[in-house]
């Protein structure tokens, strides 16, 4: 079974109960088929029962935010995000997962419903990668792709106006997760007030830093934990009387990023003036970083 035929399966199928045509529902579905839901009480044994079932749900879910199709070599699954499912079952609040397993003939044999798509695509042990080489670590980061051990005070340090930072990756970025470390002077930003598509966490693990986050200010001190959901406005500066040391993760989704110009961070020096979606933009003018040496000062303990 093709991923492009589980895909027109699962078209045909929406495309059949947005119609509220039964007999095409009908004619999609195997003989045997089941539909599961996330409570073990929820489940149609019968291919009338899911279709009645489809198209009652399909009436009563009338505030869809967002509908996303995926499918593999096996299946094909169905990601809804609605306020209302969270009312249905407070695990829903993120959404539901439809699976569709269809069989040899094109037809849908079982679906079930997750709160995760993990349980809707779970991994095949045979279909992944295994065996993933050492990459070579060259003046302290890392050469090529693979999996790689640096200390940090071994690591690629850099600094510039935001402070002094590894970002650990070497001549090849990291494809889903940026992780950094950044030292913080007393009133120095870690960059421009943004909101951007990805969540971010952060964890303090020396000094103290003043977070601004949605026009508020947070004073921090060491492991403070702040987490950033997806287009929260933010910025870090460092605070006390030494160096912060914050450790930083980021999600790496192309989800885009705005500098708001924001008078409470124009007036601790960490905001831009114009606002722009481009990052270029915001820094333009600024010198380059420049490599510098690890401080052990930096480490908590040091």
């Amino acid at each position: 079974m093709s991923r492009r035929r589980n895909l027109d399966t699962l078209i045909a199928w929406l495309d059949a109960a947005r119609r509220g045509d039964r007999e095409a529902m009908l004619a999609l579905l195997a003989p045997d088929a089941t539909w599961q839901g996330v409570r073990p009480e929820w489940r149609c044994e019968s291919p009338e029962e899911i279709v009645g079932m489809w198209l009652e749900r399909s009436a009563a879910l009338d505030d869809v935010e967002t509908a996303e199709l995926a499918a593999d070599e096996r299946r094909a699954a169905l990601h809804l995000r609605a306020p209302s499912l969270a009312g249905v079952d407070p695990r829903l609040g993120a959404g539901v997962h439809i699976g569709f397993d269809i069989d040899g003939d094109g037809r849908i044999a079982r679906m079930a419903d997750s709160e995760r798509r993990r349980r809707v695509f779970p991994i095949d042990a045979d279909a992944v990668p295994r065996g993933i080489p050492e990459a070579p670590v060259r003046d302290g980061a890392p050469v090529g792709e693979g999996w790689f051990v640096v200390n940090v005070a071994d690591a690629r340090w850099e600094t510039g106006v935001f402070g002094a930072y590894t970002t650990f990756a070497g001549d090849v970025r990291f494809e889903r997760i940026g992780v950094n470390i950044g030292v913080l002077e007393p009133g120095q930003p870690a960059c421009w007030y943004h909101r951007e598509g990805d969540q971010e966490d952060f964890l303090v693990l020396k000094g103290e830093a003043l977070l601004l986050v949605e026009e508020q200010e947070r004073r921090l001190r060491a492991w403070d934990f702040v987490h950033c959901p997806p287009w929260t406005e933010h910025v870090f500066l460092g605070a006390g009387d030494g160096p912060c040391t914050l450790l930083a993760l980021g999600g790496r989704t192309q989800g885009g990023v705005v500098y708001p110009v924001s008078e409470l961070a124009l007036r601790h020096g960490a905001g831009v003036r114009e606002q722009t979606t481009v990052a270029d933009e915001a820094y333009a003018g600024l010198a380059p970083d420049r490599p510098v040496a690890f401080d052990p000062r930096w480490l908590p303990g040091a």
